[in-house]
C-alpha cells in the first residue's frame, strides 16, 4: 500500500475528538429531556410496572432517535402513554 492510499484512511485527531464530543453532548441533552417530559405523565400512575414501562419507552425512543441521527432539538418526540400498548410492547 502506498503512502497516498494510507493517508486516505487516516483521520485527524481533532476531527475525532470533535465528533465524540458532539456525540456525548447530544446524548446527554437527549437523555436530560426525559425526566421533565415524564414528570407529568407519571402523575397518578400507581403501578410500579407501568411507571417502569413508561420510563423504558421514553429511554428507548431517545436511544432510537440517537441511533438514527434524528434529534429534533426544538421538538422532542411525544411519548405514547397508551397503557395497553406499552404492556404489549414489554
Amino acid at each position: 500500500m502506498n503512502l497516498a492510499d494510507q493517508r486516505k484512511k487516516l483521520v485527524a485527531v481533532s476531527d475525532v475528538e470533535r465528533a465524540i464530543s458532539e456525540l456525548v453532548l447530544t446524548t446527554k441533552a437527549r437523555m436530560q429531556v426525559i425526566p421533565p417530559r415524564l414528570a407529568d405523565e407519571l402523575v397518578g400512575v400507581t403501578s410500579r410496572v407501568m411507571r417502569q414501562a413508561l420510563i423504558e419507552k421514553a429511554v428507548n425512543e431517545a436511544l432510537l432517535q440517537l441511533s438514527k441521527g434524528l434529534i429534533p432539538e426544538s421538538s422532542p418526540t411525544s411519548i405514547n402513554t397508551n397503557k395497553s400498548a406499552l404492556l404489549e410492547e414489554n
